[in-house]
């Protein structure tokens, strides 16, 4: 710019010191004649050269317009650039699968130090969510695999660290499973501690991994589901609990498992047979079972726990009119379309319509146990049981709830497992999770970001196409 106001002016006094006449009238000497026209051949000279030097300043000057427009350019590109490094970070990518939802939870929850699982709203790993995950991963061949995908040898000793097997048999908790480590013990968690540890049992050919015996107190467990035995034959959930029908099928399971280890009989470790097997009858109502005499209302699980006794204790036939029970098990399924979601499932109590995960799991056991799964409808028990999938990829009691447990998962997949000829309800897992679908292919941030390259890119092309 400078060069060409230095330009212009230059050219503005050339042409004032050129008199018109001096360049077009010859003067009547020989020698003045051709003065001027020298002076003007010269000064047009100077006038090619100027003007040449003006052409050459204004091209200059679109070269820096068009460098400081592709500057400007790629700039907007850089910003764009920087804008993809900066907010465009990695999208939370959701599970696509249910199986991914379920195992990202497991995984989450898995607390390294003890080999154990913890529930979503403790730190502390606690029983009922490691009996969850270790059933979802033994179903799922992690225990099978060689090496195993689960650390089995932090699993056996989380366990057995359950087992109280201190303080000596006159100790109320004495050889009774615990909820968490130096936790309150029942006859319930014993159930499930027994239950973890024949899954662990049966994968002993693992190298370094303990012999089961060596680790668990087989006479402690069985000190300690004595103990829960009632003076009327049943069994209460601790020592000196009322006895009632789940916690008599626990006490029951837990003894036969161990006297089947020690090789003895069951009838060693009760003090009456009979007295037991007639306490469980006396929760007999019409065609179900109540949770004990004094209950008012039946139910599908106490049906179940009762029945489930009998059969651990040989007398399974004990219960007359077996039709009838299963038929009334049978009518528990809602099937009604109104409920939508919560049609399918298993109600607990006659015209309940609580349709819910843990009666639908114990209605399936009784109908395993009296051989008429197939009488009810299957398919709708299946499409209840993955609608109780919670969002957080666990099972909840009911459906459509954020947040269920790894206990419930656990349940779900045993449940499935009864109605589960061939294998395809169980592959549902694998199906998409409604409650987490795959995220979109092109995230909206990133079309944001490609719009504002595209923009810059144009820009800088219209900016270019000016100079042309």
């Amino acid at each position: 710019m400078v060069l060409l106001l230095q330009t212009q002016r230059t050219l503005t006094s050339a042409t004032r010191n050129v008199k018109p006449q001096e360049a077009i009238l010859p003067s009547s000497g020989h020698s003045s004649t051709f003065a001027p026209f020298g002076e003007t051949l010269i000064m047009s000279l100077q006038t090619r050269h100027i003007l040449q030097s003006v052409c050459s300043a204004k091209q200059q000057i679109g070269r820096d317009n068009q460098m400081k427009k592709i500057q400007v350019a790629g700039v907007l590109i850089l910003l764009a650039l920087v804008t993809v490094s900066v907010y465009m970070t990695p999208v939370s990518a959701n599970p696509g699968t249910r199986w991914d939802s379920l195992y990202a939870h497991i995984a989450e929850n898995y607390d390294t130090t003890e080999g154990a699982y913890s529930p979503a709203d403790a730190d502390v790993p606690r029983l009922y969510p490691t009996w969850g995950a270790a059933t979802i991963l033994d179903d799922r061949g992690f225990f099978d695999a060689r090496p195993p995908s689960v650390d089995l040898v932090k699993l056996l000793n989380f366990t057995r660290k359950l087992q109280w097997q201190s303080g000596g048999e006159d100790f109320e908790r004495y050889g009774g499973w615990s909820l968490f480590i130096a936790g309150p013990v029942s006859i319930r968690n014993s159930y499930h501690g027994v239950q973890l540890w024949n899954m662990i049992a049966e994968e002993q050919d693992i190298p370094n991994l303990p012999s089961t015996e060596e680790k668990f107190n087989v006479t402690a467990a069985l000190v300690y589901a004595n103990k829960t035995q009632a003076e009327s034959g049943g069994f209460g959930n601790a020592e000196g609990s009322s006895p009632d029908v789940m916690s008599t099928y626990y006490a029951l399971f837990v003894i036969d498992a161990m006297t089947e280890k020690l090789g003895t009989s069951i009838d060693d470790w009760l003090w009456n047979r009979t007295k037991t097997v007639n306490w469980i009858l006396s929760c007999r109502d019409g065609d179900a079972f109540k949770l004990s005499p004094s209950s008012s209302i039946s139910g599908v699980t106490s049906t179940a726990g009762a029945l489930l006794a009998l059969d651990i204790l040989g007398a399974l036939d004990a219960a007359d009119n077996q039709g009838a029970i299963g038929s009334w098990i049978i009518e528990r399924q809602v099937l009604n379309e109104e409920y939508q979601e919560l049609s399918g499932g298993f109600e607990e109590g006659y015209m309940t319509n609580d349709t819910n995960l843990v009666s639908t799991y114990w209605a399936l056991e009784t109908l395993q146990l009296l051989g008429r799964v197939g009488e009810s409808e299957i398919g709708r028990i299946a499409d209840f049981i993955y609608n109780c999938q919670a969002d957080d990829g666990t099972w909840a009691n009911v459906p459509g709830v954020s947040s269920g447990s790894l206990y419930r998962a656990g349940l779900a997949f045993k449940a499935i497992n009864i109605i589960d000829d061939n294998g395809t309800i169980m592959n549902r897992i694998y199906l998409e999770d409604p409650n987490n679908p795959s995220p979109p292919l092109v995230d909206w941030r990133l079309l944001f970001v490609i719009l504002f390259f595209v923009g810059a890119l144009i820009v800088g092309l219209f900016a270019l196409r000016l100079d042309y």
